[in-house]
């Protein structure tokens, strides 16, 4: 039950990586800054919650698991390392304004996901939150291949949707002036 912040580009399972030595664990607080590039790779990640202030979290063939909230500032990147791993949020996801990308493998959001001025490129985003507010866009490079966006709850999509979009029964999707969607069928 600590915070603990990124020393060094490297592994995130390796100690050098972060100040003090200790890899987080699903108990601490983590913080990467320092223009670093950490990779989760190996093992699963664990944090309680991530911030991402100002580096690349970069996500390989396993997960990062964050039992609360994540939280990408405007020089904050995720990026997907040539693998098929997640990125799992127990709480909640944002994204601020920036240029960084968010492209893991697979997103899933147990909170609310707010994304803005972003583009965000997944295989599957799993959204279990009250909302899903995009303000950049969704892609996908693959729609036809069985990708999807799962969403549970209200969708403001502020930008433009390439995917082959699922919403829950009870669900909305509300799709801002000159913007685009493909609404294909119902989940749930």
């Amino acid at each position: 039950m600590a915070t603990i912040t990124s020393a060094a580009s490297g592994l995130y399972s390796d100690g050098s990586t972060w100040s003090g030595g200790t890899v987080p664990g699903q108990l601490d607080d983590v913080i990467l800054a320092g223009g670093y590039r950490v990779t989760v790779t190996g093992e699963n990640g664990e944090a309680k919650t991530l911030v991402i202030q100002n580096g690349i979290l970069r996500i390989s063939e396993t997960n990062m698991v964050i039992g609360a909230d994540c939280r990408v500032g405007a020089n904050g990147q995720i990026t997907r390392n040539g693998g098929t791993g997640a990125l799992v949020v127990g709480g909640d996801f944002t994204m601020r304004p920036g240029d960084g990308a968010c492209d893991p493998a697979v997103l899933e959001v147990g909170g609310r996901t707010q994304v803005r001025g972003r583009a965000v490129t997944v295989t599957t985003l799993t959204a279990g939150g009250p909302a899903v507010v995009l303000g950049g866009s969704v892609q996908n490079t693959d729609a036809s291949g069985g990708n999807r966006l799962v969403a549970y709850g209200s969708q403001n999509l502020g930008g433009n949707t390439n995917v082959d979009f699922y919403l829950a029964r009870g669900a909305r999707a509300l799709l801002m002036p000159s913007r685009r969607a493909v609404l294909t069928g119902m989940v749930g």
